[in-house]
């Protein structure tokens, strides 16, 4: 199994590059956008190809923040997605807002076909400003006026007659980004849960070949699952930013365990994840609305679900597996991973930089003090777990599938599951598209 030696994003904790948070003056951005014209014309002179000019429409003085830049980023991958890999690509980040740069070896019109179509598909999109200058300087211009965040009416006519008060565009526009952090965080939940649902061979584990060392459970059931949960992360973010009481995302936490159990009739499918996703995307969000925390995301999730085991602490709950294991084998399960900040969630996804999902399961198998594991087969099967997944990693990289699917036999002969696995594997998948 391979490590990573490059520097990468997950070593650097705040994830955003943005520098102090102040406001910027009328001749800051009019300096600003005249360094930006410079810029086109220098990479127009330079490559004699078009390019694209992609800034954020930010009303107000303060023109980036974190929620402002995690947009942007998001813009960027989107033009990146869609168009080929750019001849050139660069970025800037300043208090006088976002920019960044693509040269492309592509006709002008093609492009200014895709980025109208990022620009008019969501609500984030009405913030991108993607400019398309062909290689002669020329700007193309828009088949349709650009609409205006608060009447739908042309936003240049609103902007020249003052049609609205820039606390109203404000206002506006930090629901945009706020509205957009709160689906893109549970978008990209759904999508690590469905990842690693449909990672196979998965030993002992639900996966596309067969239902591990479960008899009440299988795949489509687990999809239902996910599809049932994925709208309380949306919930859970809102909270944050409506500053709801740390009680009322426990309460959102168990109505996603109650969408859950209607949906897969009584079966228990995600109950860990439901708790430690939570925690991450309400940390993600305190941080990207935060501009003055000096923490980092996993700070803050170590903050958090100190709050949270505290409050539960005063409330009679039913005895679970995982308090069995814990007072029986000192294993804390999804609270000790949210406690430590998720560092085996955050490990692993380095490991993905360079490393398959089954070698990184495998890796977690080997190193992770897994509840269900001992829920199931006590401390000899968490043992031999371990021992096994050890050597399969230290196998040739070829033989490591077919070895997992034996294994994956052998611990559904044992009856034994590692479901905490399982949920650090879908964390780490977040984590590692978060970051990338």
């Amino acid at each position: 199994m391979s490590n990573s030696n490059t520097e990468d994003k997950n070593n650097n904790e705040h994830f955003l590059s943005t520098e102090e948070i102040h406001p910027a003056a009328l001749e800051n951005i009019l300096n600003a956008r005249e360094e930006r014209v410079n810029k086109q014309f220098e990479l127009i002179n330079k490559y004699a190809l078009p390019i694209i000019s992609f800034t954020m429409n930010i009303p107000g003085e303060i023109k980036c923040n974190r929620l402002i830049e995690f947009a942007f980023n998001f813009g960027i991958n989107e033009i990146l997605s869609r168009l080929s890999e750019p001849v050139h690509f660069e970025k800037k980040i300043s208090f006088t807002g976002c920019e960044a740069f693509f040269v492309y070896n592509l006709p002008p019109y093609e492009i200014k076909k895709f980025t109208l179509t990022i620009e008019g598909e969501s609500e984030i999109g009405r913030l991108f400003d993607i400019d398309v200058i062909d290689k002669s300087g020329n700007k193309l211009s828009r088949d349709s006026f650009r609409k205006c965040l608060i009447c739908d009416k042309d936003a240049f006519i609103c902007a020249r007659e003052r049609a609205h008060s820039l606390d109203e565009l404000k206002d506006v526009t930090g629901k945009i980004l706020t509205d957009f952090a709160a689906s893109y965080l549970s978008k990209l939940t759904h999508d690590a849960l469905l990842s690693e649902l449909r990672l196979t061979p998965k030993p002992g584990l639900v996966d596309m070949n067969n239902n591990g060392a479960h008899t009440d459970m299988d795949f489509t059931l687990m999809t239902k699952s996910i599809e049932a949960i994925t709208p309380y992360f949306k919930q859970c973010s809102q909270a944050v930013v409506e500053a709801l009481l740390v009680e009322d995302l426990i309460q959102i936490g168990l109505d996603a365990e109650g969408a859950m159990y209607n949906a897969t009739k009584g079966v228990n499918t995600h109950k860990g994840a439901i708790y430690s996703f939570m925690i991450l995307i309400s940390a993600i969000t305190i941080y990207l609305i935060s501009d003055s925390t000096t923490d980092t995301i996993f700070d803050i999730s170590k903050k958090l679900s100190k709050q949270i085991e505290a409050i539960k602490r005063t409330r009679i709950t039913q005895e679970t597996h995982g308090n069995e294991v814990y007072k029986k084998y000192s294993i804390p399960g999804a609270t000790g991973e949210a406690l430590s900040g998720f560092e085996n969630a955050r490990c692993a996804a380095r490991l993905l930089n360079d490393n398959s999902p089954l070698d990184v399961l495998l890796y977690l198998m080997a190193n992770v003090d897994d509840s269900n594991i001992y829920y199931r087969g006590g401390k000899e099967g968490a043992n031999y777990i371990k021992e096994k997944a050890k050597e399969i990693l230290e196998s040739p990289e070829d033989q490591r599938i077919p070895l997992s699917a034996e294994f994956d036999k052998e611990l559904i002969r044992r009856n034994i599951s590692p479901g905490g696995c399982a949920d650090i594997l879908a964390l780490s998948i977040f984590i590692h598209k978060l970051y990338n």
